[in-house]
């Protein structure tokens, strides 16, 4: 998760987060806090996208009948 703020301009520790650019990655156990005070100050919340790993196919059902079905 990281919080964002109105300014680019703001670098460095503020209100216990490291900002670069006016953007701070916050840890996981620190979310809740940043959240909170993210809430209270108008700043931007954005969540982290969920790493998917790419789905894996299905085998497909092998569509011939069994020799004893045929005859």
């Amino acid at each position: 998760m990281k919080i964002k703020v109105n300014s680019k301009k703001v670098n460095g520790l503020y209100l216990g987060f490291e900002f670069e650019n006016g953007v701070a990655e916050v840890a996981k156990e620190d979310e809740g806090r940043a959240k909170s005070i993210a809430t209270q100050l108008g700043y931007e919340i954005i969540e982290d996208e969920k790493k998917s790993e790419p789905k894996k196919e299905a085998p497909k059902k092998n569509s011939r009948k069994k020799k004893d079905e045929e005859k």
